[in-house]
């Protein structure tokens, strides 16, 4: 099974859309000339669409109209959405608010019904399943079992609601989890855990067909994330086609990795990724021990390092690159390609492709990513590079 050229895509988070106009004006400036420039008949997109903005194009029947309409006007197809963030990901600062609410809360379920009616209104008749990622229950240290149960609850209710949609529209939509270091479910494991057993006690509480928990739920397999808690991302997604977890969408991201030779090159290496706006945790890995630190500055502000241990940070590189121009530093592109091996390997699996480099506007320096022109290229580049990795596994037609 292949993909088509039309359907590699970019997650637009990157891109600032508070309003609805923000958001038009993303698919006029941003996705229509992406496509004019990459020469495509047809481009897909991975639309971030925030609480305020859903809410509007999910209610304001004229708003919507013109929504779908600018999508036609500028060949765009829509068949996935990026419902992680809720508010304003382009605050000054975001970190941990990422995170809220969460899936214990009600409004995190309202908005979730919202992003899947306006994507079961515009799935292009030849995608069968419309995917909208979201976040992994919510964050670990402010977690507990009632949070646990509220959560487990909401995602069955969720199920039964896209059941509904379903029946009434004809369009299939599954809303996948996102694993990320430090959230309730980060590793491969946790997450088979939360179906097996989360889910599926909640959906005999609420008495309903647990057919529909595969059915309409699934996992969005974020290679940055599982490579920074040192999953082996192939062995992970084979244990996903064992346990019949649908794996609705792979967003294609890479990691900071560091093998410090010493602790002075840790720090001056590191430093340049201290950021004020985005959470970059870090996993330390020496001899199958792993350390975690929940953001990067509290890494630096150790006393001491670990010298023989390998560093990987939570800070999404454009998966172009394999290294920076320093020893020891190197990204984890390789996890990429380990994934892309996967799915040549496997010709009936096949999930949404979408980059997901978020962090263009916060880059060190040195990357000189400053400009909406440089972070356009970037862009356009990053797809170039994924369609080039596809044509070698004869992936893409």
């Amino acid at each position: 099974m292949t993909w088509l050229r039309s359907e590699l895509t970019y997650c637009t988070n990157v891109h600032a859309a508070e309003s609805v106009d923000a958001l038009f004006k993303v698919i006029q400036r941003q996705l229509g000339e992406i496509r004019k420039r990459r020469k495509q008949e047809r481009f897909s997109t991975g639309l971030w669409i925030c609480q305020p903005v859903a809410k509007v194009l999910a209610t304001d029947k004229e708003q919507k109209k013109q929504f779908c309409a600018l999508l036609k006007e500028h060949k765009i197809d829509l068949f996935t959405l990026n419902g992680f963030p809720y508010g304003n990901f382009h605050a000054e600062k975001v970190k941990q608010d990422v995170y809220l609410p969460d899936w214990s809360e009600p409004e995190r379920f309202e908005y979730s019904t919202q992003l899947a009616q306006i994507l079961a209104d515009c799935l292009p008749a030849h995608i069968h399943t419309g995917t909208i990622s979201t976040l992994p229950l919510g964050y670990r240290c402010i977690w507990d079992e009632d949070k646990n149960d509220a959560a487990s609850i909401a995602l069955c209710r969720l199920a039964m609601f896209l059941e509904q949609l379903f029946i009434q529209t004809g369009k299939k939509i599954r809303m996948c989890l996102e694993m990320e270091p430090d959230c309730v479910l980060e590793t491969t494991k946790q997450m088979i855990d939360c179906f097996q057993r989360d889910l599926a006690k909640a959906s005999a509480d609420l008495q309903m067909d647990k057919r529909l928990i595969n059915e309409y739920l699934g996992v969005c397999f974020d290679v940055c994330h599982q490579a920074v808690m040192f999953e082996e991302v192939d062995d992970s997604l084979q244990c996903f086609l064992k346990a019949g977890i649908q794996v609705g969408k792979i967003q294609i991201s890479s990691a900071l990795e560091i093998s410090p030779a010493n602790p002075q090159q840790l720090r001056q290496v590191l430093l340049p990724f201290v950021e004020e706006k985005y959470l970059h945790q870090v996993r330390c890995e020496c001899d199958g021990d792993v350390t975690a630190f929940a953001d990067l500055p509290d890494l630096l502000n150790m006393d001491s390092f670990n010298a023989a241990g390998k560093y990987r940070v939570h800070f999404h590189l454009p998966v172009q690159l394999a290294s920076i121009n320093q020893k020891n530093v190197r990204s984890t592109q390789s996890d990429i390609l380990k994934v892309l091996d996967f799915l040549e390997k496997h010709p009936g699996f096949k999930p949404h492709l979408e980059v997901e480099t978020y962090t263009w506007h916060v880059l060190p320096d040195f990357f000189q990513a400053q400009s909406e022109e440089v972070i356009k290229n970037g862009l356009i580049g990053e797809l170039d590079w994924l369609e080039e990795q596809l044509l070698r596994r004869h992936l893409i037609s």
